[in-house]
């Protein structure tokens, strides 16, 4: 009776050992070649940049001919952020409108140069989509500087506040990503998802953990059914409290990025960009969106307006008309409410640029 009770648990044994190295090979298979961001690449400092495609080559979608020192009666406006900046750096002024076969003329650069005719514009895309502001402060300190910017835009918000969301849960309240993370040896959660998904899809990992790939099968069977959810899904330890800190933690990088601007006698401007969950001054509005999570988005997207009114030549865009920006999903625009978005933003940048630098 002992070696048939022994014959069958070792039977059971090797049968769901194997089918979970099985299911180990048939997901390393299907991951192998697969990037968790596509179009960038990996890169020391701020983890991932754009692959280089056409003109650009130097990692983010600047032109790779223009050189680092300006030509004279040039005036140079970066533009950080994630996807929502850099599209508004990339939309042209029409479909199909270039500059050449290979360089966009977006038509932020054409409303500015219009209004400036006696100087060059140039505007630089230096935003990268899925950026969260650390990262954007980490490029233009380790990078983008040195295209000797005379003024820095800022435009960010959603991947900030999406990161809080994915990563709410973390029992660290400081887990906002910074730099002192890269120092320290440890990864700030939002780039952990992406080393996670390397190490999961790996051949190696086939044979770490017994049945981790049964129990990654049977999580997204449940999770398909309605039975379980996401840890990000989990709204269960969100407090006011914790809202004010994430709001914290993300003016703290702006005006950190603000002040190194200022001593480098660099003009900055910071806009929080609109959503489509949140309209300004209204922490209980989050519009048609009825996941559980949207009325904390909405409410940490009030936190973060609220902070950000004490950073200097901070502008929020939050309550630009909704209908205008059309947008196709949480934040992005559709292409004429990009043109929309730039010509908002304009008139705050020619004002900004005809003041003098602060102290």
């Amino acid at each position: 009776m002992l070696k048939k009770f022994v014959f069958i648990s070792l039977s059971f044994f090797i049968v769901l050992s194997l089918l979970n190295i099985f299911s180990g090979i048939v997901l390393w298979r299907l991951h192998k070649n697969y990037q968790p961001k596509k179009g960038h690449k990996d890169a020391p400092y701020i983890y991932f940049e754009q692959e280089p495609h056409g003109a650009y080559t130097n990692g983010f979608e600047i032109d790779s001919t223009i050189p680092l020192n300006k030509a004279n009666n040039e005036y140079r406006i970066l533009l950080l952020g994630g996807s929502v900046a850099n599209g508004l750096g990339s939309t042209v002024s029409k479909e199909g409108d270039f500059k050449s076969s290979s360089i966009r003329k977006s038509y932020l650069e054409k409303l500015l140069q219009d209004s400036l005719k006696n100087r060059k514009i140039t505007v630089l895309n230096g935003a990268i989509a899925s950026f969260v502001t650390e990262q954007e402060f980490i490029a233009f300190q380790k990078f983008l500087q040195f295209y000797n910017p005379d003024m820095v835009i800022g435009l960010h918000g959603y991947n900030d506040i999406e990161s809080f969301r994915v990563t709410h849960h973390d029992l660290n309240e400081r887990f906002a990503p910074q730099p002192m993370f890269y120092v320290s040896g440890m990864v700030s959660p939002p780039f952990k998802m992406v080393e996670n998904f390397k190490k999961n899809y790996s051949f190696g990992n086939i044979f770490s953990g017994y049945y981790s790939h049964l129990r990654n099968a049977l999580f997204f069977s449940l999770k398909k059914t309605g039975a379980t959810e996401y840890p990000f899904e989990n709204t269960d330890d969100l407090t006011d409290t914790r809202l004010q800190s994430y709001a914290s933690q993300h003016f703290f990088v702006c005006k950190d990025l603000y002040d190194f601007c200022r001593v480098k006698k660099i003009q900055y401007l910071n806009f929080l960009q609109p959503v489509r969950f949140y309209k300004s001054n209204d922490s209980t509005y989050y519009g048609n969106d009825k996941s559980k999570v949207y009325p904390f988005l909405a409410k940490t997207y009030y936190y973060m307006e609220k902070r950000l009114d004490s950073l200097p030549d901070n502008v929020n865009l939050t309550d630009l008309d909704q209908k205008r920006l059309d947008y196709v999903d949480d934040c992005h625009p559709s292409n004429d409410g990009f043109r929309f978005l730039a010509e908002a933003i304009v008139p705050v940048i020619l004002k900004k640029i005809n003041q003098p630098l602060k102290n």
